[in-house]
């Protein structure tokens, strides 16, 4: 005990500018997340809830552990007899994962060409028509994968579907990672861009 004390210290005056970078904790603030109602979210729960699932492609997940990750979560929201439907932004050439996740009675879409247009890629395919979807569905939470997807979607569904519940699946710290990279080869301009990650990742 007497050692967390001193290193408490320690830790504070060898990070005190990162520290001075940092948002006030919400005990501070008082803001907490708008996007994501823990009674919403119980409330779903009980009441076999209508789940919305956008990542930016299929879950791969015998390619890349983070699509193992969201593979078994999809697992287990259909384990609750939860009604899924799965929105992969660019699901082309993913036709096996599409149909893994069709047997397990998830709804698929395997690609969204005018989100990926507003990106700069042009990806063949039909249209995704999120306006219908969410307008005949109601989902009682939309869970979006990664803080870019989140960017795209949620001023959508916050329009078309304002009673829905949004929780952002961060999977990772990104701006956090490029900032190690761009101290370690001393590069101004990855700094910068990791800075404006950062803003974007964490409001």
């Amino acid at each position: 005990k007497k050692y967390q004390a001193i290193n408490r210290d320690k830790f504070f005056q060898k990070w005190a500018e990162v520290l001075k970078q940092q948002p006030e904790p919400p005990a501070v603030t008082g803001w907490r997340p708008r996007t994501a109602s823990r009674q919403k979210l119980q409330a779903a729960a009980r009441d076999r809830a209508r789940i919305l699932v956008v990542d930016p492609t299929m879950p791969t997940y015998d390619k890349a552990s983070g699509s193992l990750r969201l593979f078994r979560i999809l697992e287990l929201m259909r384990q609750e007899q939860w009604h899924v439907t799965f929105v992969a932004r660019n699901g082309q050439g993913q036709h096996r994962y599409r149909r893994i996740l069709e047997d397990m009675g998830i709804q698929v879409f395997a690609g969204d060409p005018e989100r990926l247009a507003q990106l700069g890629l042009y990806v063949p395919g039909p249209r995704t028509d999120l306006g219908q979807i969410l307008g005949e569905r109601q989902f009682d939470l939309a869970w979006l994968s990664f803080f870019h997807v989140v960017e795209q979607y949620l001023p959508l569904i916050r329009a078309l579907s304002p009673r829905t519940a949004c929780l952002a699946d961060t999977v990772d710290v990104h701006y956090l990672r490029e900032m190690r990279q761009a101290e370690r080869s001393r590069d101004v301009a990855a700094m910068a861009r990791a800075k404006d990650l950062r803003t974007r990742e964490l409001f």
